[in-house]
This record gives C-alpha cells, sequence and structure tokens, in this order.
C-alpha cells in the first residue's frame, strides 16, 4: 500500500489560505470564500476538507453542530469567526 501524502495539492493549498485568513472556518466558510473566485461546488470542498483532516492539515474542533477547523501545524492564525 502506498503511503499517504503529506504534501497538498494546489487546491488544497487554496483551502488552507481561507482557513488561515479565518483562523478557523467551517466548510460553509471556506465553500462561501472560495465560489467569489470561482465555480466549485460545496461538496467538494467537504470531501477536500475531510481528505486534509485525514492527512494532519486540518484539526477539526466540535463546538457546536456545525464543526470548524483550523490549521494545524505552525501556521500564522488569523481572525477567527465569532460562530466557531
Amino acid at each position: 500500500m502506498r503511503p499517504k501524502s503529506m504534501s497538498l495539492s494546489a487546491a488544497q493549498l487554496e483551502i488552507m489560505k481561507v482557513v488561515w485568513g479565518f483562523g478557523a472556518a467551517t466548510v460553509r466558510d471556506v465553500y462561501e470564500a472560495l465560489r467569489t473566485r470561482r465555480t466549485i461546488a460545496d461538496r467538494t470542498v467537504m470531501t477536500m476538507m475531510k481528505m486534509m483532516e485525514a492527512k494532519g492539515a486540518l484539526e477539526k474542533a466540535s463546538r457546536r453542530a456545525d464543526a470548524c477547523l483550523s490549521g494545524s501545524g505552525t501556521a500564522t492564525p488569523g481572525r477567527s469567526p465569532d460562530h466557531c
């Protein structure tokens, strides 16, 4: 079996930049930010963020029904959304 890749694709890096900008973000936050730049499906964002969580690039913090994800590692966080 092939080992998991810890590198991020260009699309995943784009998601990380959005998450870092918020500090912590829901899938909806990321989807809304990305769709202003290009056409993307909310399911695509959800799938990619789940894959990134499995890689260890994102960490889930479920404080309510909406789970907020934050970048792991030594990223410089921005502001955190009020709802996270």
